[in-house]
């Protein structure tokens, strides 16, 4: 792979710190800067796809704008692949790319989502590549669209792929995303390996998900990442879209674990020289700003219970408990650095039933445009005081939202919930 590969030019580099960002990224926004980064981005390149646009492959490809560079394919293994044939020259292939990660050790394959007809060709990717943990981020449908087929069984069933049974040992869903543990045999060889299936649900289409939940579900990707397996599968319906997010922010993490600063204008190119249609929106590059700093800000945040409250036999708070503490204090003054520029603008000051009660302008607190709602104030803009609870357990039914302002509206369930005017 390495050696096919095809690097471009590299941007002037845009290395950045994070005590700068978290300080520094609602003002970026404010000012443009962010959207002037992202529209001199290089065109993404066009490297040929000749194998993946040739007649005998096409029943292969989900869409027909997205294949894979010939440099960097995924070349199916003639002893893996029950599909090759020496008449039929498309045996080899899978609509899947090699994705650089920050490292030489790093790396990730990213995927469209397996279809009926390449289900066979997407477990002899798993088996050849000996991956280990499969990261999903679509649902099966949405809005009536078919975005994968399930290429798995049921908890406790087993399906028999070329010379592999495939059986789902076990099954734990999280609300937001599922954890399975689905178990490989080799009939011949008779050895065995398990693999870890992610599947993530709380990503609306044609949208972003709600930031909280979407780094739940990554901190629980890099969990199960193993160095010392194969590369990790990533897919959703295309194999780029929501599929370079969780990429991108990935590795931007490991780019500051090892050298504390992040370049997202590096990593965003490198990625489109492995594979078409990465980053196609301006919105989807903001996210993963947001994404990394929210990743930095949290990432040792999750702790079990127990560890909250313990106390030696008089009573008095252990050292263990007393570190906790300055830990919390850590977390809140990150928490204090978000900036609430725009619900503070005294244009906006009506829409804000409560001075005290504002929302910072960091997306990871307030909506993205796709989750705006259309909301009349004088400066023109789409601002209500409100941000996305997006929960899948939560099953509420709500006719109307009323809310105690001039300029209200009724909010009819979509794909949120809405906390509005800091009280739901």
């Amino acid at each position: 792979m390495d050696g096919q590969r095809r690097p471009g030019v590299k941007p002037t580099s845009t290395t950045l710190g994070f005590d700068y960002l978290m300080t520094s990224l609602a003002r970026l926004e404010l000012s443009g800067d962010v959207s002037k980064e992202y529209a001199k981005l290089p065109t993404p390149h066009n490297f040929p796809c000749k194998v993946g646009k040739s007649e005998s492959v096409a029943k292969k490809n989900r869409y027909k704008d997205l294949i894979p560079y010939d440099h960097n394919r995924v070349v199916l293994s003639p002893q893996t692949s029950s599909l090759i044939d020496a008449m039929d020259e498309s045996g080899d292939y899978i609509n899947a790319s090699f994705i650089r990660g920050y490292t030489n050790n790093d790396g990730y394959i990213a995927t469209q989502g397996p279809m009926l007809g390449t289900v066979e060709d997407f477990w002899s990717l798993v088996w050849s590549e000996n991956s280990r943990l499969i990261a999903m981020l679509c649902r099966i449908v949405e809005r009536c669209q078919n975005q994968s087929y399930k290429y798995w069984p049921e908890v406790g069933e087993c399906l028999d792929v070329d010379d592999v049974i495939i059986k789902t040992d076990v099954e734990d869903d999280r609300g937001t995303h599922i954890i399975r543990k689905i178990g490989l045999r080799h009939m011949k060889t008779g050895e065995r390996r398990d693999v870890i299936h992610l599947q993530f649900l709380a990503w609306p289409d044609n949208s972003l998900p709600c930031l909280p939940t979407f780094l739940t579900f990554w901190k629980t990707f890099r969990k199960y990442k193993c160095p010392s397996s194969g590369l990790p599968i990533i897919h959703c319906s295309n194999g780029s879209h929501r599929t370079g997010l969780l990429i991108a922010l990935d590795s931007l993490f490991t780019q500051w674990e090892v050298t504390s600063t992040i370049d997202v204008v590096c990593c965003v190119v490198r990625m489109r020289e492995d594979r078409v249609g990465f980053f196609p929106t301006e919105n989807e590059y903001r996210f993963l700003y947001h994404s990394a700093v929210e990743a930095y800000m949290s990432h040792q945040t999750d702790r079990p219970m127990e560890s909250f409250h313990r106390t030696d036999s008089l009573g008095q708070v252990t050292n263990e408990a007393a570190l906790k503490t300055k830990d919390i204090h850590r977390e809140f003054s990150f928490i204090d650095m978000q900036r609430t520029n725009q619900s503070t603008d005294p244009r906006l000051i009506t829409c804000n039933t409560n001075g005290n009660v504002l929302f910072p302008d960091l997306s990871i607190e307030r909506p993205f445009q796709s989750y705006q709602l259309q909301f009349p104030c004088d400066t023109g803009s789409m601002y209500v005081t409100a941000v996305p609870m997006c929960h899948q357990t939560i099953k509420k039914q709500m006719d109307e939202y009323p809310i105690r302002l001039r300029h209200s509206v009724s909010l009819q369930e979509h794909e949120v919930f809405l906390g509005i005017g800091g009280v739901l």
